[in-house]
């Protein structure tokens, strides 16, 4: 599996919601360069519209934060809460089973 990086903020100011995907594609498209991950996600939260969770899923050889994405937890800090984790991949299940015939 594997690992994926999540930044998730929750807005001060759900107004804000705009500055949240212009940070992620500037960001992505400049940082990218140096430390591509080999995906990036950005997910807004549907009930709450200044709820957002941005994953950065990186090869095996990841085992920590990236400089891109603590680069882009400071840059939403001074809008809204932020959480910044790593995950490390523990199972994959694809549903549904495909069963040979």
């Amino acid at each position: 599996m594997e690992p994926m990086e999540t930044i998730n903020i929750r807005l001060f100011n759900p107004a804000d919601s705009h500055l949240v995907t212009m940070i992620f594609e500037q960001l992505l498209g400049g940082w990218a360069d140096l430390m591509p991950p080999q995906e990036a996600r950005l997910f807004k939260n549907r009930q709450l519209p200044g709820d957002f969770s941005i994953q950065l899923f990186w090869g095996v050889e990841q085992k920590e934060k990236t400089p891109l994405g603590t680069h882009l937890a400071e840059s939403l800090r001074l809008k809204g809460m932020v959480n910044h984790f790593f995950w490390k991949g523990e199972a994959k299940h694809i549903f549904p089973k495909k069963h040979a015939n």
